[in-house]
């Protein structure tokens, strides 16, 4: 029971959007859905740990960094939201100002940055344009940096990747 019912509640809950998550939307969590039981976590606890979930979509760790969504367009541009994309993304130069006198913020956001800038430069053209498409796909990931905990606390720094959204328009039509 607990698998369709867990069945179920992923495959509802990607059918609506909640834009409180920023340009990615809200992640479906479990604990959303005020209904399920204790019961109904132990068993799901019990299932995973078995590696006996069946789901109907890929699931990722629910972690708690500091959103962010990139995309490749001769450059890496960055945003926090709807907005940011629909500018068109923001520069290297536009982050570090963003985040100017936050102290360890700033380090996680400008050094990510830097990092992914690195990173996805190294690939070939035919790569960027596979997974970017000159800035029309754009990544979702969390920044987890030691120094700006922000509800977990991480003893080293990560950039998870969530999944890619198509957009046109600063909204989304599609996944990558």
């Amino acid at each position: 029971k607990i698998k369709e019912n867990l069945n179920s509640w992923l495959v509802n809950e990607t059918k609506h959007l909640l834009m409180e998550g920023g340009a990615y939307g809200h992640m479906a969590h479990p604990f959303d859905d005020k209904d399920l039981k204790f019961s109904d976590f132990k068993q799901m606890i019990e299932l995973s740990l078995q590696g006996n979930l069946s789901l109907e979509q890929v699931s990722t760790e629910k972690t708690d960094g500091q959103n962010l969504f990139i995309t490749w367009d001769r450059s890496l541009k960055a945003a926090r939201n709807a907005g940011d994309i629909k500018r068109g993304g923001m520069s290297g130069t536009d982050i570090a100002a963003k985040f100017k006198g936050r102290g360890p913020i700033y380090k996680a956001f400008v050094g990510a940055f830097k990092d992914l800038s690195k990173a996805i430069g190294k690939l070939s053209e035919k790569q960027q344009m596979k997974i970017f498409n000159n800035g029309s796909n754009w990544m979702n990931m969390e920044i987890m940096y030691p120094d700006s905990v922000n509800v977990i606390v991480y003893d080293a720094p990560y950039l998870q990747f969530h999944g890619a959204l198509k957009y046109k328009d600063g909204k989304p039509v599609g996944t990558v």
